[in-house]
């Protein structure tokens, strides 16, 4: 397996996948760059990126010799999950203690991936190798972010956001406003533990909420926005700060944070 370092990320990947390992290189290098420029996210202590081609390849190749033997073990009880995540996911981050490891499947395997979900949330993107550096961006601001053990929707949130800066564009479909408000969940799940991979409805409205307001902290109030990122924050600690900013009752910011998303971006030119 041949092992090229980019801005402190090893990355990996079999000799006959070096076109893939080359885009993942790229992506790494401009992702990188961006996340310290942009929101000043230190270089995580152990980030691993792999390019993927099984779920056990991936899970084993990866893990730090004393884990192996923990995953085949328990394999029974991981690897059927993994293994409905690989039908529709082009990758994912897997942590194992201090090390943070991202898959990412070569462009030919994410062309086999069911991409119906993702194409109710994103504009249509028919070239793979421009998804596999729009998936790389994605899973490593989870893993640079990974510190500050953000809620689910927070860090779906920022890893959407930072693809826009990646490409320079809005990457999200602008209608996905439309699912928000009347209609739409009161509540969003904190954690990833609460959200069925099955309820596709809940995790849709979990990316488009998570995107707009996101987007909305970040450039309407800066400096929260950068305090977020400065250190970790509770999940109620950070979700009362944002609710008082945003002059939102705590204890009813779900249920209006939207008509404030769509007052605000509906009136706004879409610009990345």
């Amino acid at each position: 397996m041949q092992r090229v370092t980019i801005s402190g990320v090893q990355i990996f990947f079999e000799s006959e996948e070096q076109a893939a390992g080359k885009l993942v290189e790229r992506a790494c290098e401009r992702t990188a760059r961006l996340l310290e420029q942009e929101w000043s996210l230190p270089v995580p202590q152990d980030c691993r990126v792999y390019v993927m081609t099984s779920v056990t390849g991936f899970m084993f190749q990866s893990a730090p010799w004393m884990w192996r033997f923990i995953m085949a073990v328990t394999m029974p009880v991981w690897y059927f999950k993994a293994k409905r995540l690989w039908q529709f996911a082009g990758g994912w981050v897997q942590r194992f203690g201090n090390r943070l490891a991202i898959g990412v499947k070569p462009p030919r395997l994410i062309q086999k991936s069911d991409r119906r979900m993702g194409e109710r949330i994103f504009l249509k993107e028919e070239n793979p190798e421009i998804k596999v550096e729009h998936i790389t961006c994605h899973e490593l601001t989870h893993a640079y972010s990974a510190h500050l053990r953000p809620p689910a929707w927070f860090n779906e949130g920022l890893a959407m956001r930072m693809v826009d800066k990646y490409f320079g564009k809005c990457t999200v479909r602008e209608d996905t406003l439309d699912l928000l408000g009347e209609g739409s969940p009161k509540q969003v799940a904190k954690r990833y533990r609460f959200l069925s991979r099955q309820d596709q409805a809940a995790l849709v409205n979990l990316y488009v909420r998570a995107y707009w307001l996101i987007r909305y902290l970040e450039t309407e109030y800066p400096e929260l926005f950068a305090s977020l990122l400065a250190s970790r924050h509770s999940h109620a600690e950070l979700e009362a700060k944002v609710a008082r900013a945003l002059d939102i009752p705590t204890n009813k910011f779900w249920e209006n944070v939207d008509r404030k998303l769509i007052a605000h971006f509906q009136t706004k030119p879409q610009v990345a």
